[in-house]
């Protein structure tokens, strides 16, 4: 398991926090391998199969496609591994009030530099999964 951490400004971090806001979690994870992993969690319109192939459409239009999926579990989720060495899932939540919680995650970031605009990307990549 990782522990939280914050990334700041520049290259200081520290030691725990998770960013809120009403919709979306964000955390920043240094894994125990020393690499960083930034995640994002929304709501998907739809029950948790559902909101996650809206998801794994987006994710696997810009990435390519899966590496591995669990439909079946009590977390569904579909993975990626990426030719730059990272990895990427989505795993759905169970449905609540009009939509399901999906969570992306990058894992093997190399530095918490990279964290922010990874966690940038897994928000927008979630947004475009939601309809307009």
């Amino acid at each position: 398991m990782g522990r939280q951490l914050e990334h700041e400004a520049g290259s200081q971090w520290a030691r725990r926090a998770t960013g809120c806001d009403q919709e979306e979690r964000t955390a920043l994870l240094e894994q125990d391998d020393g690499t960083f992993a930034a995640s994002t969690t929304g709501s998907v319109p739809g029950g948790p199969l559902d909101a996650l192939a809206a998801v794994a459409s987006v994710l696997s239009s810009r990435f390519g496609e899966a590496s591995a999926q669990n439909l079946v579990g009590t977390v569904p989720e579909v993975l990626w591994r990426l030719p730059d060495g990272t990895r990427l899932s989505a795993a759905a939540g169970d449905e609540a009030r009009g939509g399901t919680p999906v969570t992306l995650s990058r894992e093997k970031l190399p530095s918490p530099e990279d964290v922010a605009a990874a966690r940038a990307e897994l928000a927008a990549l979630l947004d475009a999964a939601r309809p307009r």
